[in-house]
């Protein structure tokens, strides 16, 4: 939004949203703090994570995924794949910059391959094409329910998104779906999404916009055994702190809580 008193109306709503909200939840520290600093009593808020199905996203059996990568001709590569909307925000050309980079240093181990489809896909294609590279592959828009095998079929998966001030408390969901199916991370993140990975050790983070950083990147996930240790964290922390079914039971019960609190509240309101 660029027009001043678009923002001013814009800014007044959320103001008043907040001031007649009971409770607010948000899904990232730094964006509660971001509302906090604005005035918000910290005791209005609570933070609740993203969750993801980690039935429906896991690692698939060995000769599942690599029906998949002998079938697109991956072969023994270091395979780094993004997979999801290829639009703009996501910021990809810099993975397209980092593929012409290794190939021209002829450090042709790592393959990037992009699954799915979107705005931005056609120009990145032209984009591949032009700079005639062999360690890119593009491929249609699968099934969801294809999607773990193809995660599986990775080495590494890729997020990327293009920086902004407002994305320092952003955590794509397409993260927690990657860290299900068990695979490391190469994360082009600023703020929260990015310390999540840090912390629990499950893949690699650069500054994102920076093909240089994205290539030193792909070269530290080149050993196998540290590409399975953070393979295990990433399957391990979305297990334990963003299963679908815990995330929400807990949200559930603390709802319940709010609800109760709030009968309470309006019942000695009545009595006095």
């Amino acid at each position: 939004m660029k027009n001043p008193t678009a923002i001013r109306m814009a800014q007044r709503l959320e103001r008043f949203v907040y001031a007649k909200s009971d409770q607010i939840f948000f899904y990232s520290y730094r964006m509660r703090q971001v509302v906090l600093d604005s005035g918000l009593p910290a005791e209005k808020t609570e933070v609740h994570p993203l969750w993801v199905d980690t039935e429906a996203f896991k690692p698939v059996p060995r000769d599942e995924w690599m029906k998949i990568r002998d079938r697109y001709e991956m072969g023994d590569r270091l395979v780094i794949m993004y997979a999801g909307n290829i639009g703009l925000p996501q910021g990809l050309q810099t993975a397209i910059e980092c593929a012409r980079l290794l190939q021209e240093r002829k450090q042709n181990d790592a393959l990037f391959v992009f699954v799915g489809g979107g705005p931005d896909k056609e120009r990145l294609v032209q984009l591949s094409q032009s700079y005639e590279l062999k360690n890119v592959l593009f491929i249609p828009p699968q099934p969801l329910a294809s999607m773990p095998g193809f995660m599986s079929a990775s080495d590494a998966l890729l997020l990327h998104l293009d920086k902004a001030p407002f994305r320092v408390g952003t955590i794509p969901g397409k993260l927690f779906a990657y860290m299900s199916c068990g695979r490391p991370v190469l994360l082009g993140l600023e703020g929260e999404g990015a310390d999540l990975v840090s912390e629990a050790g499950c893949g690699v983070v650069i500054e994102p916009q920076d093909a240089e950083a994205m290539a030193r990147g792909v070269a530290a996930l080149a050993d196998p055994e540290d590409r399975r240790r953070m393979g295990e964290a990433s399957r391990r922390t979305a297990v334990e702190r963003f299963d679908r079914r815990k995330v929400l039971a807990r949200l559930e019960d603390r709802l319940e809580e709010i609800v109760a609190r709030g009968k309470e509240q309006a019942t000695r309101a009545v009595a006095s």
